[in-house]
């Protein structure tokens, strides 16, 4: 069996990481103006930062409790306001619903999440489903707050995903996407097109039944090409032959700095693990020109950082107090992401930040919290007739599984020795990550979160 190496779509491109699987069946700052440096120079080039995610094994199961030029641009303009409100209505949804996942997996552990690829996913099945769990879903994805129709959500998405995949010289970004079917499962036809018109998804059938190994074999090696194998094995063991769905999306993304640290200040430094035990980790420093904020009701200092071309920033935030990780994610919100922009202010700020590498999966933990945000029958007596004409399909399990790097090019060959001294400014702000904070992925135009986590342990 060959799985599609690329999906070509004429008018969209998704950015998306998921894969479905169906079954038939039932502290304080660092405030030290001096550190100790390695004699011998760190063989660092550049900065980058990778991220790479296979996100959400969806599981169906059949149930068993039944059955002229200013007018060309005026035109033009209309457009692109139509497509920048119905892409900042959707990026405006995918935030509350990637807040509200969020915080039901806090807690003392690091966390990486999507919330624009777990959003589309569920976006997906939300288009599937019809009755009580349609009610529920457009209760915790925030449509109902906002008042998208399924049209609304429909274009939006796809408008979206255009913005997002715009092809840039700046960074990679590269996205693929497949739906493999049981041979014998029919699904209905215009979910299928919505999927292969507005998701960027093609359908191919396959042989869960009789050829397992191979299928797994093959959906195996098109995420290791995919992720440039960073994520090389997806599935341990082969899929169930009563498998009748199985939707794949992968996304690579790697940027560089716009502001590159010099690697010549980098060194190894102590941070606080949950804000009291302290370890030894390598921090990257530079004094440059940010956007920068003290946030008084967070209690947290923001930083903005942007990569090259200006379309994707990581905005950190750092809570004042070395242990107030905790209060800052009970008080944050999606509507805080706009509160701190506003209060953003370009200056020169002395940045001390992490090299960190986080791997995460989320299996049991994301279906709990789906239901504790409300998504009940999904996981049940589903009603999603709007995806297959028999009515006896539920979602029984949920995978997310996600990958970032955040590192400079050359590490390999750093050492720790010696007693050089590099003097800090005095004057300026500092931005000194020496303990827990989050992190936000952002896309500047529509403010979409790509990826959001905490590092809280290195």
């Amino acid at each position: 069996m060959a799985i599609p190496q690329s999906i070509h779509m004429p008018e969209l491109r998704p950015l998306m990481v998921s894969t479905f699987y169906s079954e038939f069946q039932n502290g304080g700052t660092l405030d030290k103006d001096v550190i100790k440096k390695n004699k011998k120079e760190m063989e660092i080039s550049t900065f980058k930062i990778c991220f790479v995610s296979a996100l959400q094994f969806i599981f169906f199961a059949e149930c068993c409790f039944g059955n002229s030029l200013f007018d060309n641009y005026l035109e033009s303009s209309i457009q692109n306001v139509q497509q920048e409100n119905g892409a900042s209505k959707i990026a405006n949804a995918t935030n509350y619903f990637g807040f509200g996942l969020y915080n039901k997996l806090q807690g003392n552990d690091n966390v990486l999440i999507s919330p624009y690829t777990m959003a589309s996913v569920m976006a997906m099945l939300y288009l599937g489903s019809r009755g009580i769990t349609e009610r529920e879903m457009s209760t915790a994805l925030g449509y109902n707050m906002l008042e998208l129709s399924p049209d609304d959500i429909v274009l939006g998405f796809q408008q979206l995903i255009n913005i997002l995949n715009t092809n840039s010289n700046d960074y990679t970004l590269k996205t693929a996407s497949a739906l493999l079917v049981q041979d014998s499962f029919h699904i209905l036809d215009e979910y299928k097109q919505h999927l292969e018109r507005n998701f960027g998804v093609e359908a191919q059938e396959v042989d869960f039944v009789n050829r397992p190994e191979k299928v797994k074999q093959a959906i195996n090696k098109w995420v290791a090409q995919k992720t440039r194998n960073n994520i090389p094995i997806l599935l341990d063991d082969p899929l169930k032959p009563n498998t009748r769905l199985f939707f794949l999306n992968a996304v690579y993304f790697k940027g560089l700095w716009k502001s590159k640290f010099d690697s010549e200040n980098s060194n190894v430094l102590p941070f606080f693990n949950n804000g009291i035990t302290r370890t030894n980790v390598v921090m990257m420093y530079m004094t440059s020109e940010f956007p920068f904020a003290y946030v008084p009701n967070l209690k947290s200092f923001a930083l903005e950082m942007p990569y090259q071309g200006n379309k994707i920033n990581m905005l950190l935030l750092l809570p004042r107090s070395r242990t107030g990780l905790s209060e800052l994610e009970n008080t944050l919100s999606s509507s805080s992401l706009n509160y701190i922009d506003s209060l953003l202010r370009k200056m020169e700020v002395d940045v001390l930040i992490p090299k960190f590498t986080l791997k995460e999966t989320y299996t049991n933990t994301l279906k709990r919290s789906l239901v504790d945000m409300g998504i009940n029958h999904l996981f049940g007596h589903a009603n999603l007739t709007g995806m297959v004409s028999e009515g006896n399909l539920y979602v029984s399990d949920v995978f997310h599984k996600t990958f970032i790097q955040v590192d400079e090019e050359g590490t390999a060959a750093a050492a720790v020795g010696g007693a050089s001294v590099v003097g800090y400014s005095a004057s300026s702000p500092r931005f000194y990550a020496n303990h827990p904070f989050i992190f936000f992925i952002r896309h500047a135009e529509t403010g979409v979160v790509l990826f959001m986590g905490k590092v809280a342990t290195l």
